[in-house]
Formats: C-alpha cells, sequence, structure tokens
C-alpha cells in the first residue's frame, strides 16, 4: 500500500510536470513565432524608410500601417511581458536558461519515467513471486491436509491393527483350546452312540465273546480286549482286523449319515475288499451286514466271489495290452 501510495504521487507530479511542460511548450512556441514577428518588425524598420515614402503615395494606408504597428507593438509588449513572467516564475533570467531548464526537466522526467517502468517492471515480478508462492502455499496446503488425513487414518490403522492383534492373539492362543472344547464335547457325545454302533458291526461278524472292542472317546481310537485284557491290534487274526476296520467304517458312515441329513452321499456306500482276510463263515455274514444297512445304492470292490450272489450287478476289470477293460457279467 505504501508502494501503491508512492507511486500514485509520482505519477501525479510527472502528470504536473507534463502539464506545465507541456504549458511551457506552447508558450516557446508563442515566442519563436513572436521572435518571428520580431525579426520581421526589425526588417520591417530597416525598410521603414523606404515604406514611409511608400507611404507617401500610399496616404490610404498609412492609418492602417499605424494601426497594425501599434498592435504589432502592443502585442510584443505582451508577449515580453509573459516571457518575464514565466521567467520570473520558474527564476529564469533568459529565454536560453529557460530552455536549458526545459531539458533538464525533460531528462529528469525521463530519467522518472525510466525508476517508473523499473519499479512498474519489479512491481509485476514481485506479482508474479507472489502468486508462484500463493501457488506454492496452495500445494503445501494440500500436502499438510493429505497429511493429516494420512495421520488420521493411521491412527485408525493403527487401533484397528491394536484390535486385530488382539483377535489374533485370541486365534493363536484361544480358539484352539475353544474348539478342542467343542470338539471335545461334540465328541464326548458322539463317541457313545459310535461305540454302540461300532461293537454292533464288530459283533455281526465277530461272534467270539472273549474278544470285546470299544472307542476311546478322547481320541476314536479302537480299544481291543482278549479275555478281559486290553490288547495291541496287531494280536487279532487277519479276518478279526477286516472286521474291526469294516465296523469301524459302518459305524463312521452311520454316524455322518445320522447327523448330517443333508449330505448327498448318504444314499451312497464304497466298499474297498471288505471281506479281505473274512474267513467263509465271515463272509456269508455279510448278506445280515448289507440287509442292515439298507442303502439304496452299495459299490464292493472285491476278489470275493462269494459276493457273488449278494450284488444285482458285477462289473470285471481287466487290463489288456496296458488297456483297462470294463465287462459287465451276467447275474
Amino acid at each position: 500500500e505504501r508502494f501503491d501510495a508512492e507511486l500514485q504521487q509520482t505519477k501525479e507530479k510527472l502528470k504536473k510536470f507534463e502539464d506545465n511542460l507541456k504549458k511551457l511548450e506552447s508558450q516557446i512556441e508563442d515566442l519563436k513565432e513572436l521572435q518571428k514577428n520580431v525579426r520581421k518588425f526589425e526588417k520591417f524598420t530597416e525598410k521603414k524608410a523606404n515604406i514611409e515614402e511608400f507611404l507617401k503615395g500610399k496616404q490610404n494606408h498609412k492609418k492602417d500601417l499605424i494601426e497594425f504597428n501599434k498592435r504589432t507593438k502592443e502585442k510584443i509588449e505582451s508577449t515580453k511581458k509573459e516571457i518575464k513572467d514565466v521567467l520570473h516564475t520558474h527564476k529564469m533570467d533568459s529565454l536560453k536558461q529557460f530552455e536549458e531548464y526545459e531539458q533538464s526537466v525533460k531528462t529528469k522526467l525521463a530519467t522518472q519515467k525510466n525508476i517508473i517502468n523499473e519499479m512498474q517492471d519489479a512491481k509485476t515480478q514481485m506479482e508474479k513471486d507472489l502468486s508462484t508462492f500463493e501457488s506454492e502455499l496452495n500445494t503445501l496446503k494440500d500436502d499438510f491436509k493429505s497429511l493429516k488425513e494420512m495421520v488420521t487414518l493411521k491412527q485408525s490403522l493403527k487401533g484397528k491393527y491394536k484390535y486385530i492383534n488382539i483377535i489374533t492373539d485370541w486365534v493363536a492362543e484361544q480358539l484352539p483350546k475353544l474348539i478342542e472344547d467343542i470338539e471335545r464335547t461334540i465328541l464326548s457325545s458322539t463317541a457313545f452312540q459310535f461305540n454302540l454302533y461300532f461293537k454292533e458291526w464288530f459283533r455281526a461278524l465277530v461272534e467270539d465273546e472273549n474278544i470285546d472292542i470299544n472307542i476311546n472317546s478322547e481320541n476314536f481310537q479302537p480299544i481291543v480286549k482278549i479275555d478281559g485284557y486290553e490288547s495291541p491290534f496287531q494280536d487279532l487274526s487277519g479276518g478279526e482286523k477286516s472286521a474291526l476296520s469294516l465296523a469301524y467304517r459302518l459305524a463312521l458312515n452311520k454316524i455322518i449319515n445320522t447327523k448330517y441329513q443333508d449330505n448327498k452321499t448318504k444314499d451312497l456306500l464304497i466298499l474297498d475288499e471288505p471281506t479281505d482276510g473274512f474267513s467263509e463263515q465271515q463272509v456269508n455274514k455279510m448278506q445280515d451286514v448289507f440287509d442292515k444297512l439298507n442303502t439304496r445304492q452299495m459299490i464292493i470292490i472285491s476278489h470275493e466271489r462269494n459276493l457273488d450272489s449278494f450284488v444285482t450287478d458285477i462289473f470285471n476289470f481287466r487290463k489288456e495290452a496296458h488297456k483297462t477293460k470294463v465287462i459287465k457279467e451276467e447275474v
């Protein structure tokens, strides 16, 4: 604002100088015109004698000439007075000094114009710098806003991260225990029923009363007792081992189909070599087992031909020239 005020004052002074200069230039032009008239008058004076002789013959124009001369003198006097007033106003002693003063004023005016132009250029540059600074300031404001949002987001994520860590720790430490407790509870409730099915199927296949089996409710491992003593699985005969394995699979199938009614394969049972190691008597008992299962469809993979009478369709698989062929037998 101070710069603008000083610039305005300078402009007003320059305008005043320019106005005075124009006035002086006008007056100088008038003076020059008067000088021409003076020179004309001087020439006219030199020729005055001739004019007077001429006027003798021109009496009719004498009066006009006198009047013209009078007016010219008055104009000259008036002009001289104006020049003296101008010189006095500007404290000048002569027209030459005034001309020098005029030239000095023009030089100063040109210098002032240069200064004003420089100041104007400086102002323009300052405005450009200010615009650049404002642009940079806006950019910094945007960056600050982004950083502030990032800090807010980071704080939010920090809270979420802390919560996730708590959940993660809980999942890592507490969830397995919870699942284990749930599994133990479910298995405990299932183990009893599973054990009943397991014993039922085993007893249907093995009639030896000296062998008793149960399920460990903790890990669902079979427990074998022979003559009241717990015995390893290896102590059983091949047929007894197969019977135990088949009873286990059938009991598991029963439990799954009972607990999960939406099971899409509950009407399908696939058995792979279920009678491996069975005696002929045990093989013959498979008919009763199949009847109790009451399954709509059963697929049995076996080499036991004694099962042929228990099934509706028989397919033989034969490998010839490195290719397996499926051949259906007539039942």
